[in-house]
């Protein structure tokens, strides 16, 4: 099949993971190629515009490898194994919602009595340095003080039963 007029020659260039093979069809787009992905699918078929963009690089088998979710990487422990959010992110972002977000169930036991966290924890590589990573099964504990703010000193990594204990600030009455 013949270019669309004015169309750049993709034929036999490589984009990603994949190998432009030849023209398969015109269309409102542009022209549509077919395409062998690295990973053994031949049948893939892209448009001139997203090869030549960037925004497509595989048939899709890029966006579930560890590749891919190590490009995600954000603030340190974002994501991690594929697309999963560390341990640790998590707790730091429940902790900020808890504190920042009036329209989160729990906000009234903590922004809501005035709980708030460190203004250098509000950057998670900073909580991360003076925490470290979560252990598995452990959560955020604020201890000694449950009636104090997220801050070093004030913080600790505790199973859920240690941390269910620590409540009797969260459930008192504050004069």
């Amino acid at each position: 099949m013949k270019l669309h007029p004015n169309a750049v020659d993709l034929t036999g260039q490589r984009i990603g993971k994949l190998l432009v093979k030849e023209v398969v069809a015109h269309g409102r787009r542009g022209n549509l190629w077919k395409c062998v992905c690295e990973c053994g699918n031949t049948e893939y078929t892209a448009y001139s515009g997203d090869l030549r963009s960037g925004r497509i690089v595989s048939c899709g088998c890029w966006r579930d490898s560890q590749e891919f979710a190590d490009t995600k990487v954000v603030h340190g422990g974002r994501r991690q194994n594929k697309g999963e959010t560390s341990r640790t992110y998590r707790a730091w972002q429940e902790m900020k919602r808890r504190c920042d977000n009036p329209t989160r169930e729990n906000y009234r036991w903590y922004g809501g009595k005035g709980i708030t966290y460190c203004a250098r924890w509000s950057v998670f590589e900073n909580f991360l340095a003076d925490m470290g990573e979560c252990p598995p099964g452990l959560e955020l504990d604020r201890h000694p003080n449950n009636r104090g703010n997220y801050e070093p000193g004030n913080c600790r990594w505790t199973t859920h039963a240690e941390n269910c204990a620590n409540r009797g600030g969260r459930f008192a009455k504050t004069s």
